[in-house]
């Protein structure tokens, strides 16, 4: 007997078609999978098993794009309206304000109203659903990613993580959350099997990266996160240090992304460099605008000449002028070294040094057969 096929994979104009008349105008349509009169002529060839599969990935993978949109999902849900609703598996939210609004973002003098509005926490709508969808403990995927949430919305998604033992990605980056709530959705990922966790451009601070640490430095069950992305967070100098010693500890992260905080020339740079040292498995660092001088830059070398997993390290628009570059283009030229890619742009480098990576390129390939990508422009 021929084994069975796989559902056909659809083509993700034709999942926005079918959630468009799902939730659309008129609300939601519990019978729109047999009504063949809602497919636009582009789809008029879909096969019964294509609409099949989609009502099916409808059910297990929501997305949702716009208030209008998820009020009526929330109204369905609610209702019972969408009895599958509980097998969700991946949950998209897209409801991103303005551009003006977002780039309102960067400034101190309106970060604390903008957190602190009711009109931002999405009127509630998100706690009623993420409680819904949390029904069956089946969610792979919870993705906020420039949805406005509160401390409200962010105990509804640590409860979220704790009743969804095979949730592997939580992305909220972008969500304006507070110290706080990012604190309490971390806290909750401890001894979870969560393998990416995204929250950049949110407001972290020293408690934040203490629940970071905790949860990076966990050994029973030991840390199983990959991927891990605290971009533009604010964290200060002391904080730096506390998650890059922890990150050392962590024997499953292969890409960190920390740029945007402070790291400079004192501990939190040592702490880079000791973290780079003992990595068996980190393959990406992205450090780049943390105010890395040319002592930092030197010590950031020592650790990369110790560690033998690296492939890619983004550093650019830091301060480590001439000595700091000369360093980390000495790490790149060790022999056994795993570097592809080293970014340098807009570091204060002179013409000499930007020659002499050009020099350390072609070296690096003649001796070892290893090509490297290097950019020292400016």
């Amino acid at each position: 007997m021929a084994p069975p096929r796989p559902p056909p994979v659809l083509p993700p104009e034709l999942i926005a078609h079918v959630i468009h008349h799902a939730f659309g105008p008129r609300g939601y349509n519990p019978r729109f999978a047999s009504h063949r009169a809602l497919v636009s002529s582009r789809f008029a060839t879909v096969s019964r098993a294509w609409w099949a599969a989609a009502r099916r990935l409808l059910y297990s993978v929501i997305v949702v794009e716009g208030l209008g949109v998820l009020q009526k999902l929330v109204d369905a849900v609610g209702g019972g309206g969408v009895d599958a609703l509980p097998r969700v598996e991946e949950l998209r939210l897209s409801l991103r304000t303005s551009s003006d609004t977002r780039r309102l973002w960067s400034r101190e003098d309106v970060l604390d109203p903008l957190l602190n509005s009711r009109k931002w926490d999405v009127h509630g709508l998100i706690p009623s659903l993420l409680a819904r969808v949390s029904e069956a403990g089946v969610l792979r995927i919870l993705d906020l990613q420039g949805t406005q949430l509160d401390d409200t919305a962010s105990l509804a998604i640590a409860d979220t993580v704790t009743r969804n033992a095979r949730l592997d990605k939580v992305v909220l980056a972008g969500c304006a959350m507070t110290p706080q709530a990012v604190e309490t959705v971390v806290r909750a990922l401890v001894g979870s099997r969560v393998a990416y966790l995204d929250i950049e451009r949110n407001s972290l601070a020293l408690a934040t990266t203490d629940a970071l640490a905790t949860l990076l430095s966990s050994t029973s069950p030991a840390c199983r996160l990959r991927t891990l992305r605290a971009s533009a967070g604010g964290v200060d100098a002391q904080g730096m240090e506390i998650l890059l010693r922890a990150v050392g500890k962590c024997a499953s992260l292969e890409v960190l992304a920390v740029d945007g905080n402070a790291i400079g020339n004192g501990p939190a740079a040592r702490a880079l460099s000791d973290m780079l040292a003992q990595s068996s498995s980190l393959k990406e660092l992205v450090v780049a605008d943390c105010a890395v001088g040319p002592m930092g830059a030197r010590l950031v070398a020592q650790g990369l000449m110790a560690c033998g997993s690296v492939e890619r390290v983004f550093m650019a628009r830091n301060l480590a002028g001439d000595d700091g570059a000369l360093a980390l283009l000495s790490a790149l030229a060790v022999p056994g070294s795993a570097l592809r890619e080293l970014d340098l742009d807009m570091n204060y480098v002179s013409l000499r040094v930007k020659q002499h990576a050009r020099d350390v390129v072609a070296q690096v390939a003649t001796e070892q057969g290893r090509k490297v990508d290097v950019w020292v422009n400016g």
